[in-house]
């Protein structure tokens, strides 16, 4: 398996499906190797255009759009099982079922049952990508595995937005609400009826009736038409008439404090589906725009991420790293290794490990029930070129020098933190609008009414219920932009601090900015100490020694023996 991305999608300026094509055969299949001369395995990879990871395929036709090879070719192995009802198969194909479990094996077990799992497994990848490249990679596999029917993500869309309705009513108007559902479901239901039994009596009369057939077929299209039309608001009204019903009866448990803590623990226990993704070695080379001039290269090994779905809109996230080593490659820097692990402190232990546990989401809020981070003893050698080279790596067009606040939180317009852009918005941003393309936008940011922005404001606010950062030590080395800077360390041996924080409502960019703070606080601290205390070491170990001491005294001192000792190793026998 070898994987292909273009190098620019602002390049064409337009998200074009015509320009993206299929590669022809002799670019995939793998070129016979050469067995004389010098060429090996690895110089074999470089005597062709576009073999080795980051080749640019060459095109014929220059409207196309340039790909590269981002990841070289390498194994790949997906595991597939199935349980759920939903596959669709043809009764034509050869579906293997499973043996049976034996009976006295299968007592051990009882509660066992079948889920969902997809497992995609690299032995050893070869990856490079530039900032765009990277934001369509991480956006097509948050679209693996969190994907959602389009029709079920309709529908959960309309009954969230009913909800957020719900929340700005009083219970009388919502009990009006649902009284006039009620009537006009009533309405529709009995409309229904009346329309069926005209069907019956238009197909009864054409049987016995052959004078008007066309005049009987004309009507009867006419009441299938409306028929249907008829189902399809009874289906809209009963929806809504449920949903409210629901935020009634929710609203009411809730001023009465009346909640049921044992059904709720019971709420998210069952697992239906898993989504799997490791590999055993991986070295990742971050380049610029251009796709060919290096930034860094990543080396991960016994990569893991599981994605375990739950009922209810529950679900567990594990992301573990067993070892990371960043090389820093850019011209001219005083430190190569920019982070890895601390050799002096051997654990089993993985270097990163993060799980995050989500609840169903409240009043469209997603909440997070458990958030932990762990991270082994590193070293850190960083310059400020590559610390900058890579926030605007992972975050393009983002101000990052720009003064941390929590209090922003509110303001609209303000940006918030995500992982990954879409390409849709990359296209949008990085493309040179017109001016009635950004006036149509400002009126449209206006135009929004109070429920949209609630909507707006749930996707962005996450509700932490438990977060810990455990305490880590670090080896820190840092350069600053200058020749001599005071910010400037060498081997400071910095104890990152415990980060705990209980029911907090934030955006991913609030809890980054409190762990910064956090840390800038406790950096300063220790800072300060060991500079103190450095100090105070030189100083007493260059103080001069009192005049009034003699030499002998001296070597009393130093070796031990008085000064009469001295003299009787000094006097002949």
């Amino acid at each position: 398996m070898q994987y292909f991305a273009p190098i620019s999608l602002s390049a064409s300026g337009t998200n074009n499906k015509e320009k993206f094509r299929w590669l022809p055969r002799e670019v995939i299949d793998e070129k016979s190797q050469d067995t004389g001369g010098f060429a090996d395995d690895f110089v074999q990879k470089f005597t062709a255009t576009g073999e080795a990871v980051g080749g640019v395929v060459q095109t014929e036709e220059e409207s196309a759009v340039q790909l590269q090879r981002i990841v070289s070719r390498c194994s790949c192995q997906i595991y597939f099982c199935y349980f759920s009802d939903e596959l669709k198969t043809d009764s034509s194909e050869d579906i293997s079922v499973p043996p049976q479990i034996d009976p006295k094996h299968q007592s051990l077990n009882t509660d066992a049952i079948g889920i969902d799992v997809l497992t995609l497994k690299h032995n050893m990848l070869e990856a490079t990508s530039n900032s765009e490249q990277y934001e369509m990679v991480v956006d097509i596999v948050n679209n693996l595995a969190l994907f959602v029917d389009p029709i079920k993500k309709e529908m959960g869309e309309k009954r969230r937005r009913l909800r957020f309705e719900c929340q700005l009513m009083g219970m009388a108007e919502m009990r009006a609400k649902i009284m006039r559902y009620q009537s006009e479901l009533r309405e529709i239901v009995s409309l229904g009826r009346y329309l069926e039994r005209q069907l019956f009596y238009l197909s009864n009369e054409e049987n016995t009736n052959t004078t008007s057939t066309e005049k009987i077929e004309y009507t009867e299209d006419q009441l299938i038409q409306e028929a249907e039309e008829t189902k399809q608001r009874m289906l809209t009204v009963s929806e809504k008439l449920a949903t409210y019903i629901s935020s009634y009866k929710q609203r009411q448990v809730n001023q009465v404090k009346e909640f049921d803590e044992g059904k709720n623990a019971k709420k998210g226990v069952e697992v239906i589906r898993r989504f799997e993704v490791c590999f055993e070695d991986c070295i990742w080379k971050l380049t610029e725009s251009d796709g060919q001039i290096a930034l860094a290269q990543t080396q991960i090994r016994n990569f893991l991420y599981t994605r375990t779905v739950r009922d209810s809109n529950c679900g567990d996230h594990l992301f573990e790293v067993g070892s990371v080593r960043i090389t820093n490659l850019l011209p001219d820097t005083i430190y190569k290794h920019a982070l890895h692990r601390d050799e002096t402190r051997q654990t089993r232990q993985p270097a990163i490990r993060l799980y995050v546990r989500d609840m169903p989401p409240v009043g469209g809020i997603s909440v997070k029930e458990h958030f932990e981070l762990n991270i082994a003893p590193m070293v850190a050698e960083i310059t400020h070129r590559l610390f900058d080279k890579m926030m605007r790596f992972f975050f393009p067009g983002r101000n990052i020098h720009a003064n941390d606040s929590l209090d922003g939180g509110d303001d609209e317009s303000s940006s918030t933190f995500s992982f990954t852009r879409k390409i849709a918005s990359t296209l949008s941003m990085r493309s040179n609008k017109s001016a009635s393309e950004k006036l149509g936008l400002q009126k449209s940011l206006y135009e929004k009414d109070d429920i949209d922005r609630m909507k707006e404001r749930a996707d962005k606010v996450n509700h932490f219920m438990y977060i810990k950062i455990p305490e880590v030590s670090f080896v820190v080395s840092y350069k600053g932009n200058k020749d001599k800077n005071l910010i400037d360390v060498n081997q400071f041996n910095f104890i990152f601090p415990l980060c705990e924080y209980h029911e907090q409502n934030w955006t991913w960019l609030d809890l980054a900015l409190a762990v910064k703070q956090r840390c800038k606080r406790v950096l300063v601290q220790q800072f300060m100490k060991q500079k103190l205390l450095r100090n105070r070491i030189s100083n007493f170990s260059i103080e001069p020694t009192p005049q009034g001491v003699s030499e002998d005294e001296k070597k009393r001192i130093a070796v031990g023996i008085t000064t009469s000792d001295q003299k009787s190793l000094k006097t002949p026998k």
